[in-house]
């Protein structure tokens, strides 16, 4: 008896109805499969024998910050917690931490891993149930989500038998539902953020603008409810049986989680039901829309406003610079992930104005001269974070032939690809001197080092993130997301970028005893243009033919 044709071969089956739950569960293994290497396809790049580098590279570079992460805050909250008698909470603490964390790595790329992807047409052409289709790509996102959390959990079952917070090994057992299960709660949110903010876009007529509207306050939501779980620990340490309340109520899941890695498997399998069964309800209301918002995405209106008038007259570098900040704030994830640190920048400084409890007890603890020095540690890693410069090339995509035929020059393109980072990195930066120096955390004179020291940082970092660019390209991504978030150079300029203020910070501590701040920054700026200045000199000469032959 035959069986949907050619996948009769696969399943081997040959009764109807045995054949047709095989069919579909390999169908949906299938569209699985096929959408979580749509999310890894970014990691590669298009040249040569760097392609597989580029992959393992990015991957080894998650896994490791998993892993440390994972490392020191286990190893730091492990110990606190085995000392003062609650040990019970160190399971569902770390997991509260991991949850947010890895929401707000995966929720920009959450829309387009939903409704992103060339081949959507195709699928949907097909005799497969949108369903399958949806549960699929909601199965990247958890896949995704349990490649960060997954490896979170293995240092925290370490340190939790260690410190004897678990006394017996069967916890490593228990561990692996736990890794399985977590993962569940991230990819549901950020699914649901991805969604919102997908269908703002596709109901409004400026649908640029209404994603990265609903993007932005949907991340400053999710941002600011993980912020609370610094109120946490003063609770558990005085509140206990309030503590266990929240972990049996609001924060059941993770409450469960923690219990069931103790040793109870009934309270491992009520968590897992608790976050599956949610998950599997929102794909199937999500599958519900799914057609319609793509039909509201896809959608153009029509123009009429067409009206005979003169131009004005542009040169080169103008006219590219000024392509550069369309595309940035005519593509929401481009705009999102690449510039979200701006914002965070200027809360920051708000907050540093606004809260003067703690900036006086700062300044009481570590001195007058220990203030600036700390903004600026501070605000260093918030500018190594603006990368538009790092995934310019990559988006250009296979539109790039038009941009190396035009009758420009190489050096004007790349003039505008790096100047583009100081477009959105000027004004914020000026922005937070200004409301620093106002607030009267630090003297006009400090303020204007660490202004110089932001400005080369950005100036240094954008030439860097283009290097980075030329070398690992990624011109064939199924959408702007994957080349944004997921790409190897996004990954390599962000991480590399912080690994690098890391050193910066370093050399400021070990030198603050010996050399006045003022002093400190200009040696630091003048160093940094420096560097700047080698980097573009390598633009000009490997660069460009690296850029020709892309």
């Amino acid at each position: 008896m035959g069986c949907y044709g050619s996948l009769e071969d696969k399943t081997g089956c040959w009764c109807p109805l045995y054949c047709a739950e095989e069919t579909e569960m390999y169908e949906l293994l299938q569209l699985s499969k096929v959408s979580f290497l749509q999310m890894l396809n970014a990691l590669q790049v298009t040249r040569g024998s760097k392609k597989r580098f580029g992959a393992a590279g990015a991957l080894a570079l998650i896994a490791f910050l998993a892993l440390y992460l994972s490392g020191l805050y286990s190893n730091m909250l492990g110990s606190m917690f085995a000392e003062a008698g609650i040990g019970e909470f160190f399971v569902p603490i770390m997991t509260l931490i991991v949850a947010p964390l890895s929401l707000i790595l995966t929720l920009q790329s959450a829309g387009s891993a939903l409704f992103g992807g060339k081949d959507t047409d195709f699928l949907l052409s097909l005799p497969i149930s949108t369903f399958f289709v949806s549960l699929s790509k909601m199965s990247a996102l958890y896949l995704e989500n349990l490649l960060f959390s997954g490896l979170w959990m293995i240092p925290v079952g370490i340190v939790a038998y260690m410190k004897k917070i678990v006394p017996d090994a069967g916890c490593f057992v228990r561990l692996l539902p736990a890794i399985v299960t977590l993962p569940l709660l991230s990819a549901l949110i950020a699914g649901l953020g991805g969604f919102l903010m997908t269908l703002a876009g596709s109901r409004a007529k400026h649908k640029a603008l209404a994603q990265s509207v609903a993007g932005l306050a949907l991340f400053m939501i999710f941002f600011l409810g993980a912020m609370q779980i610094n109120n946490l620990t003063p609770l558990l340490l005085s509140r206990r049986e309030e503590a266990r309340r929240l972990f049996d109520t609001w924060l059941l899941p993770f409450g469960l989680l923690g219990k069931g890695v103790a040793g109870s498997w009934s309270a491992l399998a009520f968590a897992f039901l608790l976050c599956v069964l949610p998950f599997l309800a929102f794909t199937w209301l999500y599958s519900i829309r799914y057609k319609k918002i793509l039909a509201g995405l896809q959608s153009r209106a029509l123009r009429s406003d067409y009206r005979v008038g003169s131009m004005t007259r542009q040169g080169q570098g103008a006219a590219l610079l000024k392509k550069e900040i369309a595309r940035l704030f005519s593509t929401p994830s481009y705009l999102m992930n690449c510039c979200i640190s701006v914002v965070l920048l200027i809360a920051f400084s708000i907050w540093a104005v606004v809260d003067r409890k703690n900036m006086e007890l700062l300044r009481a603890v570590m001195g007058d001269g220990w203030i600036a020095p700390l903004l600026l540690i501070c605000i260093e890693p918030l500018v190594a974070m603006i990368y538009p410069s790092a995934v310019s090339v990559s988006l250009e995509g296979k539109t790039l032939w038009i941009l190396k035929e035009a009758p420009v020059d190489v050096r004007a393109v790349f003039a505008s690809k790096a100047a583009l980072n100081l477009v959105v990195a000027v004004p914020a930066l000026l922005l937070s001197t200004l409301l620093l120096v106002l607030s009267g955390n630090v003297s006009v004179m400090d303020g204007c080092c660490m202004l110089l020291v932001c400005l080369s940082l950005s100036a240094f970092l954008a030439l860097a993130g283009l290097i980075v660019n030329l070398h690992f390209p990624c011109l064939d991504a199924g959408n702007d997301m994957r080349v944004v978030k997921n790409s190897a150079s996004a990954l390599i300029s962000t991480f590399g970028g912080l690994l690098f203020v890391g050193a910066l910070v370093l050399l400021l501590v070990v030198t603050r005893s010996l050399v006045a701040f003022w002093a400190f920054c200009l040696m630091l700026a003048a160093a940094l243009c420096a560097l700047a200045a080698l980097l573009w000199k390598y633009l000009e000469r490997r660069g460009v033919e690296i850029f020709r032959e892309l």
